[in-house]
C-alpha cells in the first residue's frame, strides 16, 4: 500500500502510522527480514520524495519506533536510519553550499535553489527532533545559520536566506 499511493501525501501519512503498531519480534520469528527490508527502503524512499510535514513527521516517528534496541531487527533498522539520515544531512549540505555559492557570486538563488534549502532544512528539523544527528555535526551549520539571521535582524538589513528556512533551523537546534 505505501508503494501505491506513495505520491499522495495524506494517504501516506495515515499508512506511515500502521508500522508503529506493528509487533516488531514477527520480523525476526516468522523470517520476514524481506519485508522488513522493503519497508525500511520504502521509508526512505517517502522522505527522499516528499517534503509535507506530517509525511515527514509520520516517517520519522516510525523509523524511530522500528530502531528500537530492545528488538533483534535493530542492527538493520539502524543501518537503515544511517543511511537515510546520510541523505537528509547530504541533500542540506549540498543544498545550502549551492545557495550560499550563488549568494557569493552575486547571484540571486531561484525558486528551485530557495525551495532546496527550505525543504532539506524541515527534513533536518523533523529528524533531528526523533533522531540522534549528532554525529553528522550539522548542529554548528544549523546555529550558524540563525546567528547570521538575528545579526542581519539587528543591522536592520534583509535576511540572507528565507524566513521558513531560519524557522527550520531554530527548530532543529532545538
Amino acid at each position: 500500500l505505501l508503494h501505491k499511493y506513495l505520491p499522495d501525501p495524506e494517504k501516506m501519512a495515515n499508512l506511515l502510522i500502521i508500522p508503529q503498531y506493528f509487533d516488531l519480534e514477527i520480523y525476526t520469528t516468522s523470517r520476514q527480514e524481506k519485508a522488513l527490508e522493503s519497508l525500511l527502503r520504502l521509508v526512505q524512499e517517502v522522505v527522499d520524495k516528499h517534503s509535507d510535514t506530517d509525511v515527514l513527521e509520520t516517517a520519522a516517528q516510525t523509523l524511530e519506533k522500528l530502531c528500537d534496541d530492545q528488538f533483534p531487527i535493530f542492527s538493520r533498522c539502524e543501518t537503515n536510519r544511517s543511511r537515510l539520515l546520510d541523505m537528509v544531512s547530504n541533500r542540506y549540505r549540498e543544498s545550502l553550499d549551492e545557495y550560499t555559492n550563488l549568494l557569493t557570486g552575486d547571484e540571486e538563488p531561484d525558486q528551485d535553489e530557495v525551495y532546496a534549502l527550505v525543504s532539506s532544512l524541515k527534513k533536518v528539523s523533523i529528524f533531528y527532533n526523533c533522531h540522534d544527528m549528532g554525529h553528522w555535526n550539522i548542529w554548528s551549520g544549523l546555529l550558524e545559520i540563525v546567528t547570521r539571521s538575528r545579526d542581519c535582524l539587528v543591522e536592520k538589513q534583509p535576511l540572507w536566506v528565507p524566513e521558513e528556512a531560519v524557522k527550520y533551523c531554530l527548530l532543529g537546534c532545538y
